[in-house]
């Protein structure tokens, strides 16, 4: 997972909870998203005008640049799609907002967008469909990239249900679950239509204020959430602490990624 203030990627071993500094990057250069291919190539995603995503070995030796800057404040959060294509979530003001790279060469494939979603941070990729989140409206898009070109719509009218959403993820219920960074009620939506189902999660009795990037672990049935502070939490599906991962060169926790094993 990556730390926006502390500028690193820090690995937690969730059998032990120990923890590495596997990457440590330029002062500033504020890391949102983080992604490992198939061949454990860990990627990371930079905010800034003039940055982009970087490519490391799962040792963590820099592999350069893998992609060409987007401009606007960069790159949001990062996943990777059953293609293994990457898909990019770009926090800019006007014009594509989604990109999709070659996830080999790194060359851009496409970009697109939605009308009215904009300063787009919040990405979540689930089988042919690709979800971005406008940072300020709450507009949460969904993209079919099975289509050519890539047919898009607006899935979630924020309407205040969610405020300053980044956190995607398709949870326990089958259900499409969003985060707040500003709020911690998880909402539920439905996972075809988009509809408001309804709170699914309220962690505030864990003394969180909000939940920035969240994932759901299928085999566990837990659900594992970032809060901006130095730790990855583990909750199961009622909303009840199951462990805390904790590292104190970690600060400002933002997006982070689930890997199964170790690549060899």
């Amino acid at each position: 997972m990556v730390g926006f203030v502390s500028d690193n990627v820090i690995r937690f071993d969730l059998s032990t909870g120990a923890w590495e500094e596997v990457i440590k990057l330029n002062p500033d250069d504020r890391p949102r998203g983080v992604a490992v291919d198939g061949a454990g190539r860990i990627y990371v995603g930079l905010r800034g005008g003039s940055q982009n995503v970087k490519r490391f070995e799962w040792d963590g030796t820099p592999l350069g640049d893998f992609t060409a800057s987007i401009g606007g404040f960069g790159t949001g959060l990062i996943a990777f799609n059953d293609s293994g294509e990457l898909i990019v979530a770009g926090d800019v003001s006007s014009g594509s907002s989604v990109f999709r790279y070659d996830g080999a060469t790194g060359a851009l494939i496409d970009s697109f967008s939605v009308g009215g979603l904009t300063n787009v941070v919040g990405l979540a990729v689930d089988g042919d469909f690709a979800h971005s989140a406008a940072l300020f409206s709450g507009n949460i898009a969904r993209y079919d990239l099975s289509q050519s070109p890539v047919a898009g719509a607006t899935f979630v009218a924020g309407g205040g249900l969610v405020d300053r959403p980044i956190g995607m993820t398709v949870g326990h219920t089958g259900n499409f679950f969003v985060s707040s960074t500003y709020d911690p009620a998880i909402q539920e939506f439905d996972i075809d239509t988009g509809v408001f189902v309804g709170t699914s999660l309220d962690v505030s009795a864990l003394g969180f204020s909000g939940v920035v990037d969240f994932h759901y672990d299928g085999p566990t049935d837990h659900y594992f959430l970032t809060t901006h502070d130095d730790s990855v939490y583990e909750i199961d599906s009622a909303g009840t602490l199951f462990a805390t991962y904790q590292s104190n060169a970690l600060d400002g926790a933002y997006a982070m990624t689930l890997v199964s094993t170790a690549p060899p």
